[in-house]
Formats: C-alpha cells, sequence, structure tokens
C-alpha cells in the first residue's frame, strides 16, 4: 500500500496530532481546511473514526500547514492539510487489488492514448460479519463505507494541461432498533495549468463540493428522517512570477458561493408523533484575493510574507429578528421582524489577514523558524452535544454570529541529520481566537429558527509545545510525537444568568492537554 509523504518545508509542521488526524492547536474539526486536489473536504473519517476518509493508495503527497499558513488559503482557524492526487502513469495500465478482515480495495491507473492519463480507486468496508459477534447490546447494530477516486490528467501541450479530479463517498451506521445514521460527499476541480515562459505561469480551477447529513428514526410511534447538508462551489485563479531562482510572487483571487441547509426533519408515516420541521436555507459568497512574496536573499535566510483580503456576504432570502435592548435575546424578547429577498443582501464583513514567515538556517543542518497568521472564518460548525450521537450542522456568519478571527505566533526548531534520515522539531506557539460560538446552559440548537438566542459570544486562547522525532529512511523507520496544548474558552456576556463559569477561563471541549502519536513501519 502506497504510504502518503508528509512533507516537511519551512513554514510546515507535521507534529503533534496533526499528523495522525485533523484537530490541532486548539481548534475543532470545523476550524480545519481539508484540500483533497484543491476540493475542501467537509468530513474527514469513515465507520466512526476508524479509518481516514482519504484512500492511502492514491495520495501522491501530504502538506500540512500549522503555522506560516501561505496567503494564498484561509477560511479556516487553525491548519490547513493540502493533499495531492496521484497522477496516472504514462506507460502501461496497472492494476492494485487488496482484502482484509473488514474492508476491501482497488486501483487502476496508466495511459488512455497519448496525451491522456487516468487514476481510478476504491474502498469498501463490511465489517457487519464482525460486528454480530459482540454481545446483544451491539451485534444487532450495522456499519458499512465505500469511496472512490478518479482522476484524468490531459497534456494539452508541453507546457499545458488539464485535470479532472472527483470524490464519492458513503457512510451509513445503524444502532440496534433506534437510530440509523448515514451521510455522503461528493466533490469535484476542474484544474488548468500553464506555463507561459520561465517566469511566469497561470493556474486556475472550478471546484464543487458537497455534503449531506441524513438520520432516519425507526423506533416505532417515532419514525422521522432528518436531513442537513452544505454545498460550495469555487472558481480561483493564481499568477506566479518567479524573477530568480530565490525569488516568488504569487498573485491571485477566488469566489465561493455556500449553499447551507441547517436541517429539516419530516415523519415517514401517519402513526409517527414527530412534528415536521424546517429551517430556512442559507446562501452566502466568499470573495478574496491575496498577494505573496517568497525571497531567499541570502542562503541562510528565507523570508515569507503576504497579505490576504476577505470578504462575506449573507444573501436572502431570510427573516431577521429584533431584539429588545438591554435584555437578552430570547423568542420572548422579539420586538419586530424584517424580510429580506431572494438574492438581497443581508449582512456583510471583510477584513485583512496578514501572514510572516522567517527561516533562519543556523547549519546546514539546523534552522530556526518564526511566523504569525491571521485568519477568518465566516462558515460555522454548529455541534448539539445533547444527541446520543452528536448532529452536526453548518452555518453561515450572519447579523448575530460575526466571522471567528485568530491570530496566531509560533516559533520553531528543526534538526535534520544524515541527508534526512533523522528528523527532530520543537515548536511552540499561541493563538487568540475572537468571536466563538458558545450554547448557553439548557440551549436547543437543532432545528432551532432563532438559533442567536442560544449562543452567546465568545473568546478563545489556546497555546502549546509540539515535539517530533522522525526517522525515514532504512527498513525500519516511523515517527513519535508528543503534544502538550491547552485550549481555553471565555464567554463575553453582560449578562450574568447567561455567563459561563461566571465569565471566566474554562477548558473548551476540545482541550485535549497531552497527545502522544507514535507510528512505524518495517
Amino acid at each position: 500500500m502506497a504510504k502518503p509523504i508528509l512533507l516537511l518545508q519551512p513554514g510546515v509542521s507535521t507534529v503533534g496530532e496533526g499528523a495522525a488526524g485533523f484537530n490541532v492547536r486548539g481548534g475543532r474539526t470545523d476550524q480545519n481546511l481539508v484540500l483533497l486536489d484543491e476540493m475542501p473536504l467537509f468530513s474527514t473519517s469513515h465507520l466512526l473514526g476508524f479509518f481516514t476518509n482519504v484512500n492511502t493508495d492514491v495520495v501522491q503527497d501530504v502538506t500540512l500547514y500549522k503555522a506560516g499558513i501561505p496567503a494564498q488559503y484561509g477560511g479556516r482557524l487553525s491548519s490547513l492539510m493540502n493533499i495531492n492526487l496521484k497522477n496516472g502513469n504514462t506507460e502501461r495500465v496497472r492494476y492494485q487489488v487488496g482484502a482484509g478482515n473488514i474492508s476491501a480495495r482497488f486501483m487502476a491507473d496508466g495511459p488512455l492514448g497519448k496525451k491522456l492519463t487516468f487514476m481510478l480507486a476504491g474502498r469498501i468496508a463490511y465489517p457487519n460479519w464482525m460486528i454480530k459477534r459482540f454481545p446483544d447490546r451491539i451485534k444487532n447494530s450495522q456499519a458499512f463505507f465505500y469511496d472512490l477516486n478518479a482522476k484524468f490528467r490531459y497534456q494539452i501541450s508541453s507546457n499545458q494541461q488539464l485535470t479532472l479530479s472527483t470524490y464519492l463517498n458513503h457512510d451509513d451506521f445503524k444502532f440496534p432498533d433506534d437510530t440509523v445514521y448515514s451521510w455522503n460527499a461528493k466533490a469535484a476541480s476542474l484544474q488548468w495549468n500553464v506555463q507561459l515562459n520561465s517566469k511566469f505561469s497561470v493556474n486556475a480551477a472550478a471546484v464543487y463540493s458537497s455534503y449531506d447529513f441524513q438520520m432516519e428514526g425507526i423506533k416505532e410511534f417515532y419514525r422521522f428522517k432528518f436531513q442537513s447538508g452544505i454545498t460550495h462551489k469555487e472558481l480561483k485563479a493564481n499568477l506566479i512570477f518567479t524573477p530568480s531562482p530565490t525569488h516568488k510572487i504569487e498573485a491571485g483571487g477566488s469566489t465561493i458561493r455556500y449553499d447551507v441547509a441547517p436541517g429539516y426533519r419530516t415523519r415517514v408515516d401517519d402513526e409517527s408523533n414527530i412534528n415536521p420541521r424546517a429551517i430556512p436555507s442559507e446562501q452566502g459568497y466568499e470573495y478574496s484575493a491575496y498577494l505573496g512574496d517568497e525571497w531567499n536573499p541570502i542562503s541562510w535566510l528565507t523570508l515569507q510574507g503576504g497579505i490576504r483580503y476577505a470578504a462575506f456576504e449573507l444573501i436572502g432570502s431570510r427573516t431577521v429578528y429584533q431584539y429588545e435592548t438591554g435584555m437578552p435575546r430570547a423568542p420572548e424578547t422579539v420586538t419586530e421582524t424584517k424580510q429580506y429577498g431572494s438574492g438581497e443582501s443581508v449582512q456583510k464583513y471583510n477584513g485583512w489577514e496578514p501572514r510572516l514567515s522567517i527561516r533562519i538556517g543556523v547549519t546546514k543542518a539546523q534552522s530556526i523558524k518564526l511566523s504569525y497568521n491571521r485568519t477568518r472564518q465566516y462558515l460555522h460548525l454548529i455541534t448539539n452535544t445533547t444527541a446520543i450521537s452528536p448532529v452536526d450542522f453548518w452555518k453561515l456568519s450572519d447579523n448575530y454570529l460575526p466571522p471567528q478571527v485568530a491570530d496566531q505566533y509560533a516559533v520553531g526548531y528543526y534538526l535534520n541529520l544524515k541527508d534526512n534520515t533523522y528528523e527532530f522539531s520543537l515548536e511552540g506557539y499561541y493563538k487568540d481566537i475572537s468571536s466563538l460560538l458558545e450554547a448557553k446552559n439548557g440551549a436547543i440548537l437543532l432545528l432551532n429558527p432563532q438559533l442567536e438566542t442560544a449562543i452567546i459570544n465568545a473568546r478563545g486562547m489556546a497555546y502549546g509545545v509540539e515535539v517530533s522525532a522522525k526517522k525515514n529512511k532504512g527498513k525500519f523507520n516511523g515517527q513519535i510525537n508528543y503534544t502538550y496544548a491547552r485550549a481555553f474558552v471565555q464567554s463575553l456576556s453582560p449578562y450574568p444568568l447567561e455567563q459561563i463559569n461566571r465569565g471566566n477561563w474554562f477548558p473548551a471541549n476540545y482541550d485535549k492537554p497531552h497527545t502522544l502519536n507514535i507510528a512505524t513501519t518495517f
């Protein structure tokens, strides 16, 4: 099985939990951006977390940015995991098949003529035969997933190519005689790359990604169906100018359209005691433009800086509630409503996101990196912690829920020995987060048409130290990562009854002080 390559680059870190998961630096899963050939993924695992949602057979390389995030990327607070898929080989068609106790996989790649190559891969899981051997409380459960990857690359000319990548997955899980959960993801990207000359290159992409979650209640007299989802449509373009081997300038921009279905619930039959309910869908646009510069003026110094401007607009149709001044937001304190028509602008946000990182080469084997970056997140993942199995749904920033903003500072020491056979890193960071969302005590989040009455504004703080040791070559290799990380939240409500922990700092739900990861290969 192909092994993904974790690239250690200036401004890139793979230590701590980020090397094995997506929950890094005080950020929940909604605060990490996972790109698969430019396609954003909204689900990150299969089979309740036992499998990654990306088939490692098709991975060419993985780059995890947790500090010094390039100005090209934004939209999330915690980290960026950029995954590139393999291209089909140009020599001959090859096949690869494998099967295990609970899953099987296949992969095929090769040429389709002189200029076109393909790669096709898939996985399927069949754990139910094993689940049946568990005790009675568990054996009536069911679980299943499959995923498919495809990539076609057309070489238009020696300096121009067109690439189409697609991704499809399905998961479902059933509790005994209770509830069936299922979710689907579909994504595609069409990328055009051209090398204009030795100094200029251009790449453009059209991206589509959707995620749908379904829940079906199967208990007698309480049968229902619930569904929520999100769709991401994006156009982006980048221009790269390389005036010299030690200097690279990038500029570009993107436009994203979001369509969010917070959720709707329907009856399955007339005998059901469940009341139907639907929350109106949301639409919004995110615009961004950036300018980045990477310069290596002398052999031991690398400077990487940039500026990104991001703007967001929520559009109708929408109903906005007005609340009594000086009183907590609640259904009882509504004073009036304002209606917005389809396509009408409801709320706007914007701001600058500066980025800066400095890499100092102490010796050929040692380096020190300093970085600062600001990011904004206009998309929120709302977690309903009162459910037996958490039901999450997406929410756009609006009049009462502003975008989250994070400022992160990091410093790291890196050591490579024996031609990169051994790698060691030590990195510390501090992050300040504003406009976090926290649920009020006893809040109802799911199917709440006035979600702002269940949410209060908060600020966050995260800090930690990450240590990593890695062996890359030889028959026996692997890595050990340890992270000490803290994440705290402070509610900012002016009303004492709404404050959490009396307005004092408290550990966040995703606060995990100690994390140890060990991975080996023989």
